[in-house]
């Protein structure tokens, strides 16, 4: 299961290779966003209960730890081997896309102040305490899920979401519902801060992926581009923008419909 940030600037007939090589830096031209969000996400790190949910019981036989971390809180060495992980995973993909592959501009994306990170790595049994208090370590990193609070696409720009940017996991730990669980606690993380709709992007021809996320319940947003009509035929989109969205209650949980 993978994601891919693929975040469009401007209206989704807006396509020139400019605005295209742009994607991954464009939104970052925004002001800071939404302090006292980011300061609930943090405040999620240090809290016992919501840690205890991250080793649920399906995943303690395979002896994984869930970290949850800003950028800003991550080495340059974890950093390049989430980088190493996406291009091992989607690098080629990219190349054969209307996007392209820009390491520089990737590389950038990720290490924007405003990422969230939840690291997955091998639990070792001399660790302890909450995984607030546990270093990433390299040697035991199986994969990661990145996402930030940030402003939707057009046409509704206006509008405050949490947008997963990447999913990417090592062969060893897929097929297991790992890549769902993460998306899962990437959306209660979002709900918590009183936002209730997370995007993401997925390439046309990731059709397992298109599967999974269909079944946590996601659609295809309106901001996602349309396949377009020329002289030599119809040119089909190579990637979308897929959406969900939630009603919450005055709690940040989500509302229920009984």
């Amino acid at each position: 299961m993978q994601s891919t940030s693929k975040r469009k600037a401007g209206k989704p007939d807006e396509d020139t290779a400019k605005k295209k090589q742009n994607i991954s830096t464009s939104m970052q031209e925004k002001p800071k966003l939404f302090p006292d969000e980011q300061t609930d996400c943090q405040a999620k790190t240090q809290n016992h209960d919501f840690h205890k949910t991250f080793t649920p019981p399906e995943f303690e036989p395979f002896q994984l730890l869930f970290l949850l971390r800003r950028s800003i809180e991550l080495t340059e060495e974890v950093l390049e081997i989430c980088f190493k992980l996406i291009e091992s995973t989607s690098g080629t993909t990219y190349k054969s896309s209307s996007l392209g592959w820009h390491p520089r501009e990737k590389r950038k994306e990720m290490a924007d102040p405003e990422m969230w990170y939840m690291i997955v790595q091998d639990k070792d049994a001399d660790e302890g305490g909450l995984q607030s208090d546990v270093d990433v370590n390299p040697a035991l990193f199986v994969g990661f899920l990145s996402f930030k609070l940030d402003y939707d696409d057009p046409p509704n720009d206006w509008r405050r979401v949490g947008y997963i940017y990447e999913v990417h996991l090592h062969d060893k730990v897929r097929g297991r519902g790992l890549g769902s669980f993460m998306v899962s606690q990437a959306e209660k993380l979002v709900h918590s801060t009183g936002i209730g709709k997370t995007m993401l992007t997925v390439f046309t021809s990731n059709n397992p992926a298109r599967r999974c996320y269909e079944r946590l319940g996601y659609t295809i947003d309106e901001a996602s581009p349309e396949d377009r009509v020329t002289r030599r035929g119809i040119i089909h989109a190579d990637y979308m923008i897929l959406s969900k969205v939630v009603k919450l209650d005055k709690g940040h949980s989500p509302a229920s419909n009984k």
